[in-house]
């Protein structure tokens, strides 16, 4: 999944670490990777929903299908992340 999509997972790593970046609006490396990392794994779960249910009818995805749904469970994580940023 990695070596297949580098430059897809080049672009997810980059805009959630620049969504960081502009919430913390300071550069500090252990609050970016902890950051990163939270949301890295929420949108697994957030993209596991729709590979769970492609399995429960007895198909399969493929690694583009699930890069998708994990692009926009990370856009959902980090368009809350931004919203509860600018409306404190």
């Amino acid at each position: 999944m990695f070596k297949k999509h580098k430059e897809w997972w080049f672009w997810l790593l980059g805009v959630d670490a620049f969504a960081i970046l502009i919430n913390t609006q300071q550069i500090n490396i252990p609050k970016l990777i902890g950051g990163m990392a939270a949301h890295l794994l929420g949108a697994l779960v957030l993209a596991i929903i729709p590979w769970g249910c492609y399995k429960l009818f007895g198909k399969n995805t493929t690694s583009e299908q699930f890069m998708w749904a994990y692009s926009v469970g990370l856009s959902i994580m980090l368009a809350s992340f931004l919203i509860m940023k600018f409306h404190e």
